[in-house]
Protein backbone atom coordinates (compact mmCIF):
# COMPACT_ATOMS: atom_id res chain seq x y z
CA UNK A 1 0.00 0.00 0.00
CA UNK A 2 1.22 3.49 -0.84
CA UNK A 3 1.24 6.17 1.83
CA UNK A 4 0.37 9.63 0.54
CA UNK A 5 1.19 12.94 2.17
CA UNK A 6 -1.63 15.41 2.77
CA UNK A 7 -0.68 17.48 -0.27
CA UNK A 8 -0.52 14.40 -2.48
CA UNK A 9 -3.97 13.31 -1.33
CA UNK A 10 -5.38 16.75 -2.13
CA UNK A 11 -3.80 16.78 -5.56
CA UNK A 12 -5.02 13.26 -6.27
CA UNK A 13 -8.51 14.56 -5.49
CA UNK A 14 -8.01 17.07 -8.29
CA UNK A 15 -7.60 14.19 -10.70
CA UNK A 16 -11.19 13.20 -9.97
CA UNK A 17 -12.23 16.77 -10.79
CA UNK A 18 -10.40 16.49 -14.10
CA UNK A 19 -12.22 13.23 -14.82
CA UNK A 20 -15.52 14.93 -14.05
CA UNK A 21 -14.53 17.74 -16.39
CA UNK A 22 -13.76 15.19 -19.12
CA UNK A 23 -17.22 13.67 -18.66
CA UNK A 24 -18.78 17.11 -19.00
CA UNK A 25 -16.85 17.83 -22.18
CA UNK A 26 -18.35 14.76 -23.83
CA UNK A 27 -21.63 16.65 -23.94
CA UNK A 28 -20.13 19.34 -26.21
CA UNK A 29 -18.30 17.01 -28.60
CA UNK A 30 -19.60 18.56 -31.85
CA UNK A 31 -16.63 18.46 -34.25
CA UNK A 32 -15.47 14.83 -34.10
CA UNK A 33 -16.07 14.35 -37.83
CA UNK A 34 -13.58 17.03 -38.87
CA UNK A 35 -10.28 15.70 -40.26
CA UNK A 36 -7.26 15.81 -37.96
CA UNK A 37 -4.71 18.53 -38.62
CA UNK A 38 -1.02 17.63 -38.92
CA UNK A 39 -0.22 18.59 -35.32
CA UNK A 40 -2.92 16.31 -33.92
CA UNK A 41 -1.80 13.41 -36.13
CA UNK A 42 1.89 13.89 -35.27
CA UNK A 43 1.08 14.11 -31.57
CA UNK A 44 -0.71 10.76 -31.74
CA UNK A 45 2.16 9.09 -33.61
CA UNK A 46 4.85 10.43 -31.27
CA UNK A 47 3.03 9.43 -28.09
CA UNK A 48 2.20 5.99 -29.49
CA UNK A 49 5.87 5.48 -30.37
CA UNK A 50 6.94 6.66 -26.91
CA UNK A 51 4.63 4.14 -25.24
CA UNK A 52 5.81 1.28 -27.45
CA UNK A 53 9.42 2.04 -26.48
CA UNK A 54 8.53 2.55 -22.82
CA UNK A 55 6.90 -0.87 -22.35
CA UNK A 56 10.06 -2.96 -23.05
CA UNK A 57 12.02 -0.73 -20.66
CA UNK A 58 9.45 -1.36 -17.93
CA UNK A 59 9.58 -5.09 -18.65
CA UNK A 60 13.35 -4.97 -18.19
CA UNK A 61 12.80 -3.30 -14.82
CA UNK A 62 10.35 -6.04 -13.83
CA UNK A 63 13.04 -8.61 -14.53
CA UNK A 64 15.76 -6.66 -12.73
CA UNK A 65 14.45 -5.43 -9.37
CA UNK A 66 13.40 -7.53 -6.38
CA UNK A 67 11.96 -4.61 -4.40
CA UNK A 68 8.27 -5.34 -3.76
CA UNK A 69 7.11 -1.71 -3.94
CA UNK A 70 9.08 -1.05 -7.11
CA UNK A 71 7.68 -4.22 -8.70
CA UNK A 72 4.15 -2.98 -7.98
CA UNK A 73 4.97 0.36 -9.59
CA UNK A 74 6.51 -1.32 -12.63
CA UNK A 75 3.47 -3.58 -13.08
CA UNK A 76 1.14 -0.58 -12.85
CA UNK A 77 3.34 1.40 -15.23
CA UNK A 78 3.24 -1.40 -17.80
CA UNK A 79 -0.52 -1.87 -17.48
CA UNK A 80 -1.15 1.87 -17.88
CA UNK A 81 1.15 2.08 -20.91
CA UNK A 82 -0.52 -0.93 -22.55
CA UNK A 83 -4.00 0.47 -21.88
CA UNK A 84 -3.15 3.90 -23.31
CA UNK A 85 -1.30 2.38 -26.27
CA UNK A 86 -4.25 0.15 -27.20
CA UNK A 87 -6.72 3.03 -26.84
CA UNK A 88 -4.54 5.27 -28.99
CA UNK A 89 -3.97 2.48 -31.52
CA UNK A 90 -7.71 2.07 -31.98
CA UNK A 91 -8.12 5.82 -32.48
CA UNK A 92 -5.20 6.06 -34.94
CA UNK A 93 -6.48 3.17 -37.07
CA UNK A 94 -9.91 4.77 -37.13
CA UNK A 95 -8.38 8.07 -38.31
CA UNK A 96 -6.01 6.45 -40.83
CA UNK A 97 -2.76 7.33 -38.99
CA UNK A 98 0.04 4.79 -39.68
CA UNK A 99 1.37 2.95 -36.63
CA UNK A 100 5.04 2.68 -35.70
CA UNK A 101 6.58 -0.75 -35.16
CA UNK A 102 5.81 -2.46 -31.85
CA UNK A 103 8.90 -4.13 -30.27
CA UNK A 104 8.68 -7.75 -29.17
CA UNK A 105 8.14 -8.38 -25.43
CA UNK A 106 11.26 -8.83 -23.32
CA UNK A 107 11.93 -12.43 -22.19
CA UNK A 108 11.77 -13.14 -18.47
CA UNK A 109 15.01 -13.47 -16.55
CA UNK A 110 16.26 -14.11 -13.02
CA UNK A 111 17.32 -10.83 -11.34
CA UNK A 112 19.90 -12.68 -9.26
CA UNK A 113 21.65 -13.94 -12.41
CA UNK A 114 22.32 -10.42 -13.74
CA UNK A 115 25.93 -9.30 -13.11
CA UNK A 116 26.11 -6.31 -10.76
CA UNK A 117 28.27 -4.41 -13.24
CA UNK A 118 25.35 -4.17 -15.70
CA UNK A 119 22.39 -4.44 -13.32
CA UNK A 120 20.41 -1.23 -12.75
CA UNK A 121 19.88 -0.29 -9.11
CA UNK A 122 16.42 0.25 -7.63
CA UNK A 123 17.14 3.97 -7.39
CA UNK A 124 18.10 4.14 -11.07
CA UNK A 125 14.97 2.25 -12.08
CA UNK A 126 12.72 4.53 -9.99
CA UNK A 127 14.30 7.70 -11.37
CA UNK A 128 14.04 6.41 -14.94
CA UNK A 129 10.36 5.71 -14.31
CA UNK A 130 9.92 9.21 -12.89
CA UNK A 131 11.57 10.83 -15.91
CA UNK A 132 9.41 8.75 -18.23
CA UNK A 133 6.19 9.83 -16.47
CA UNK A 134 7.26 13.49 -16.53
CA UNK A 135 7.98 13.21 -20.26
CA UNK A 136 4.58 11.60 -20.86
CA UNK A 137 2.84 14.40 -18.97
CA UNK A 138 4.63 17.06 -21.00
CA UNK A 139 3.67 15.35 -24.27
CA UNK A 140 0.04 15.03 -23.20
CA UNK A 141 -0.25 18.67 -22.14
CA UNK A 142 1.39 19.79 -25.40
CA UNK A 143 -1.11 17.72 -27.38
CA UNK A 144 -3.99 19.15 -25.36
CA UNK A 145 -2.89 22.67 -26.27
CA UNK A 146 -2.72 21.97 -30.00
CA UNK A 147 -5.93 19.94 -30.28
CA UNK A 148 -8.76 21.45 -32.31
CA UNK A 149 -11.19 18.56 -32.17
CA UNK A 150 -12.91 18.14 -28.81
CA UNK A 151 -12.66 14.34 -28.83
CA UNK A 152 -8.89 14.53 -29.39
CA UNK A 153 -8.49 17.03 -26.56
CA UNK A 154 -10.52 14.81 -24.23
CA UNK A 155 -8.38 11.79 -25.13
CA UNK A 156 -5.21 13.66 -24.13
CA UNK A 157 -6.86 15.04 -21.01
CA UNK A 158 -7.70 11.48 -19.94
CA UNK A 159 -4.16 10.26 -20.63
CA UNK A 160 -2.74 13.28 -18.82
CA UNK A 161 -4.81 12.75 -15.66
CA UNK A 162 -3.90 9.03 -15.59
CA UNK A 163 -0.19 9.81 -15.84
CA UNK A 164 -0.45 12.53 -13.19
CA UNK A 165 -2.12 10.13 -10.76
CA UNK A 166 0.53 7.48 -11.38
CA UNK A 167 3.27 10.11 -11.15
CA UNK A 168 2.33 10.92 -7.56
CA UNK A 169 2.73 7.26 -6.63
CA UNK A 170 6.21 7.25 -8.15
CA UNK A 171 7.15 10.47 -6.35
CA UNK A 172 5.91 9.24 -2.97
CA UNK A 173 7.82 5.97 -3.36
CA UNK A 174 10.99 7.87 -4.26
CA UNK A 175 10.56 10.08 -1.22
CA UNK A 176 9.97 7.16 1.15
CA UNK A 177 12.93 5.19 -0.20
CA UNK A 178 15.28 8.19 -0.38
CA UNK A 179 15.55 7.95 -4.16
CA UNK A 180 14.26 11.42 -4.99
CA UNK A 181 16.90 13.48 -6.79
CA UNK A 182 16.98 16.84 -4.99
CA UNK A 183 19.33 18.41 -7.55
CA UNK A 184 16.81 17.83 -10.33
CA UNK A 185 13.32 19.28 -10.80
CA UNK A 186 11.00 17.04 -8.83
CA UNK A 187 8.08 15.37 -10.52
CA UNK A 188 5.70 17.46 -8.41
CA UNK A 189 7.17 20.66 -9.86
CA UNK A 190 6.71 19.32 -13.37
CA UNK A 191 3.12 18.33 -12.59
CA UNK A 192 2.27 21.74 -11.18
CA UNK A 193 3.86 23.63 -14.07
CA UNK A 194 2.19 21.54 -16.72
CA UNK A 195 -1.24 21.53 -15.04
CA UNK A 196 -1.22 25.31 -14.80
CA UNK A 197 -0.16 25.76 -18.40
CA UNK A 198 -2.51 23.29 -20.05
CA UNK A 199 -5.50 24.66 -18.14
CA UNK A 200 -4.55 28.18 -19.22
CA UNK A 201 -4.49 27.02 -22.84
CA UNK A 202 -7.22 24.40 -22.98
CA UNK A 203 -9.50 26.38 -20.68
CA UNK A 204 -9.98 28.97 -23.41
CA UNK A 205 -12.30 26.57 -25.25
CA UNK A 206 -14.40 25.64 -22.24
CA UNK A 207 -17.77 26.99 -21.16
CA UNK A 208 -17.96 29.41 -18.21
CA UNK A 209 -18.62 26.51 -15.80
CA UNK A 210 -15.60 24.49 -16.90
CA UNK A 211 -13.38 27.59 -16.98
CA UNK A 212 -14.35 28.24 -13.36
CA UNK A 213 -13.34 24.67 -12.41
CA UNK A 214 -10.05 25.01 -14.26
CA UNK A 215 -9.25 28.36 -12.64
CA UNK A 216 -9.91 26.93 -9.18
CA UNK A 217 -7.43 24.15 -9.94
CA UNK A 218 -4.87 26.68 -11.12
CA UNK A 219 -5.34 28.76 -7.95
CA UNK A 220 -4.83 25.68 -5.77
CA UNK A 221 -1.70 24.58 -7.63
CA UNK A 222 -0.12 28.04 -7.62
CA UNK A 223 -0.64 28.38 -3.87
CA UNK A 224 0.68 24.93 -2.90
Amino acid sequence: MFKYTKNAKELIALIHTIEALTTYLKTINTNKHEPLHIGEAMGCWLYFTTLTEEIPAVETSLHTTTDKTLLELAHESKLLALTQRDKLKEFMLQEGIPLSDIPAPKPKSDPHQIPLVVRATDSEIANLMSESVASNIIMCSTNIGQSIRNDVGMLWLKFHSEKVAFGFKVKETQREKGWLKNRQATLLQVLKFRCVNFFDIFGLTFSETSIYIARRLIFFLKNE
